[in-house]
């Protein structure tokens, strides 16, 4: 057997089988007319089914209505040539393939198996032009906006003319759900050409299909690519009124948050919000769309974004029902990003809350010490603290923002006495600080520094480091702490290179201080950010050189490996 007539084997046996099935269709034929119902018996309505092979699973269409004609049942010896036709073009052999069934369309005009085959040939051998050519001819005779669709929108993808292919996809899409998938694919992938022309066509689409949730879903989509969760949402809303299904914002957010896309994320964020807000839902199902909201939020880094949307969506739902978990995730998330008249109300409307947790009302206090008067939270956290002793480290904290440094000091040595809470690595650097110079004046400016970084207020904190930076480097008593603070603010705000600075300044001049094995590694940390690899090992290898015991070693050490590996891959 010749290597050519080998390749060609397989490709056959491929086709032996779609072939089989074509001739049994053929020879069989289709019944072409039933005998009409009695005139008396009345008109049955059109059934509702699930399509299986929509676009997406579980949408409500109606049946699609039956032929106008039926396709004319072919002779048995006409059947046979055809199918040699179809072996030809299985054996690799296209264009004789093509003339045989053109021969049998002048025979038999219009059919549409042999319409459907010659324009497979043609998209084969490649011959776009011809596809094009038939399948409008086809078309306008037969009728029939599903015939030799995705050959057609082939056709036109390759013939650059994007415009018309998502006219053909969008036609045959309408016609028949079953011709969801391969439509669909085509359409968003031409959409971004003109999303303007896209989202008109789709939308004419749907507003005249009301019955169609697998458009409406899938205009839904094309608005959240466009960046409009908005008009997502309201698509969706129209949708379930129009055809009385109450599961597409469901659907649609499920499924738009397994894609990943930021887009996606911001219209099922969108959806499943405008659910939790829906009066008309049990307030167990607008719960559980809350947290699934949240739970996106979360993952995307959001919750700033998305914390006030969904106290708002939810603020009918009584407190005690939404778990405590969930709500103090979200009271946090606002406490920390200026909403505390959000929490107020939040709160007000749920009074007995705060004693069955007492999270809450550390809360309520803290949102109070960030208004900028740490002072006035300090008798009710002393309070709390007696009734909750895990509250005990915000308390310490409290007095070292308001500059009550000696009752601070004694309240983070209790909470270090317990290696086992998470607060305890904290609270015993906090110690260092306040015990390095005990009658420092400068300890009270290193409070406010960490009062203004804990309640966010950045560009404060950046100018009191930098003041206390230039007042100590490069051997004041507080230099080395100074620096690092500076350093990891410059950081935040992207400015690495700036943060360099007093990072090599405190590894050099500093190299006795207890910090200086932490500002080695940042300084590898800030070369590294900055793809400098060779600088980054260097400061690396330095520090585990000086300091071979710090307490920092091991991870540096971790570093110093992972650096080496990835330079002899």
């Amino acid at each position: 057997m010749s290597p050519a007539r080998a390749r060609a084997v397989p490709r056959a046996r491929a086709w032996w089988g779609s072939s089989l099935a074509l001739s049994l269709l053929i020879v069989t034929g289709v019944a072409s007319a039933q005998s009409p119902a009695p005139t008396a018996t009345p008109t049955r309505p059109v059934p509702l089914r699930v399509a299986d092979d929509a676009l997406i699973q579980s949408v409500t269409v109606p049946f699609p209505p039956a032929r106008t004609r039926a396709i004319e049942m072919l002779p048995p010896a006409f059947a046979r040539r055809l199918q040699r036709a179809l072996d030809l073009r299985a054996s690799g052999l296209p264009d004789r393939a093509r003339d045989t069934l053109l021969v049998l369309l002048r025979e038999r005009p219009h059919h549409p198996i042999i319409v459907t085959e010659l324009g497979r040939t043609h998209v084969l051998r490649e011959d776009w032009g011809a596809v094009e050519r038939l399948a409008v001819a086809e078309r306008i005779a037969q009728r029939d906006s599903a015939l030799l669709g995705s050959e057609l929108a082939t056709a036109y993808e390759r013939l650059a003319r994007p415009r018309e292919a998502l006219r053909v996809s969008v036609a045959a899409w309408a016609a028949n759900a079953v011709d969801g998938p391969w439509a669909s694919g085509v359409f968003f992938r031409l959409a971004p050409v003109d999303a303007r022309a896209a989202l008109a066509m789709l939308e004419g689409a749907s507003t005249t299909r009301p019955w169609r949730s697998d458009l409406a879903l899938g205009l839904a989509r094309l608005h959240a690519l466009t960046g409009r969760p908005i008009e997502a949402v309201q698509v969706l809303v129209d949708a379930e009124k129009r055809s009385g299904r109450t599961g597409l914002r469901q659907l649609f957010g499920e499924e738009s948050l397994l894609s990943g896309r930021a887009a996606d994320t911001s219209a099922a964020l969108a959806v499943l919000t405008n659910l939790a807000a829906d009066a008309s839902k049990r307030p167990d199902e607008r719960l559980a769309s809350g947290r699934r909201a949240w739970n996106a939020a979360q993952a995307s880094g959001r919750e700033a974004e998305w914390a006030p949307r969904l106290a708002d969506a939810l603020r009918e739902v009584p407190g005690e029902r939404w778990g405590p978990e969930f709500l103090l995730a979200v009271v946090r998330s606002l406490q920390r990003t200026g909403h505390a008249p959000a929490v107020r109300a939040l709160l007000a409307a749920n009074p007995g809350l705060e004693d069955r947790l007492p999270e809450l009302a550390l809360e309520r206090v803290l949102g109070v010490v960030r208004e900028g008067d740490p002072a006035r939270a300090l008798p009710v956290l002393d309070s709390l603290t007696r009734a909750w002793p895990a509250a005990r480290f915000m308390l310490a904290e409290t007095q070292f923002f308001a500059g009550e440094l000696d009752s601070a000091h004694a309240n983070y040595g209790r909470v270090a006495e317990h290696p086992e809470d998470p607060d305890a690595p904290l609270a015993l650097d906090r110690l260092y600080l306040l015990e390095e110079a005990p009658r420092s004046p400068l300890r009270v400016s290193f409070g406010r520094l960490a009062f203004e970084r804990w309640r966010g207020a950045r560009g404060n904190a950046l100018r009191l480091a930098d003041s206390l930076w230039r007042m100590q480097a490069p051997r004041g008593d507080f230099a080395a702490r100074a620096g690092l603070e500076l350093a990891a603010l410059r950081v935040e705000e992207g400015d690495v290179r700036a943060a360099l600075v007093p990072l090599l300044v405190i590894a050099d001049s500093l190299a006795e201080d207890r910090l200086a094995p932490l500002a080695r590694q940042r300084a590898g940390d800030a070369y590294a950010s900055l793809g400098d690899e060779k600088n980054a090992l260097a400061q690396y290898e330095e520090c585990l050189a000086r300091y071979p015991r710090a307490w920092n070693s091991a991870e540096v050490r971790r570093r110093v490996e992972r650096l080496r590996k990835d330079r002899r891959l």
